[in-house]
């Protein structure tokens, strides 16, 4: 799934330096990233620019137990059901999806 955010809608001028000031953590508005879901570790994984390091990369935030295979962008997280709250995680930022359409509020 491919998600671009709109950067009139979210407001985001550029990075503060920290994930708690910043409006959209290392993600940037106007910018295309890609998530991919794995049901199996309950993991989502994105691809895009990170603002915090100035340069694309991917990261993975898995809600549950960890995987033997992850690597040093896998971050772990409580067990939680994402999808069934029709919500997703991108670098563990959490986005409510509309049911509707699929658009992030």
């Amino acid at each position: 799934m491919t998600i671009t955010f709109n950067s009139k809608v979210q407001g985001d001028d550029g990075w503060t330096g920290s994930d708690a000031t910043d409006p959209m953590g290392t993600l940037k508005a106007g910018q295309a990233y890609t998530l991919d879901y794995n049901r199996q570790n309950n993991a989502f994984s994105v691809t895009g620019f990170n603002e915090g390091t100035n340069a694309p990369g991917t990261w993975t935030y898995a809600y549950g137990s960890s995987p033997s295979s992850a690597g040093p962008n896998y971050k772990y997280n409580e067990p939680k059901d994402l999808l069934g709250d029709n919500k997703i995680s991108m670098w563990g930022r959490e986005y409510t999806i509309k049911e509707v359409d699929g658009e992030l509020p």
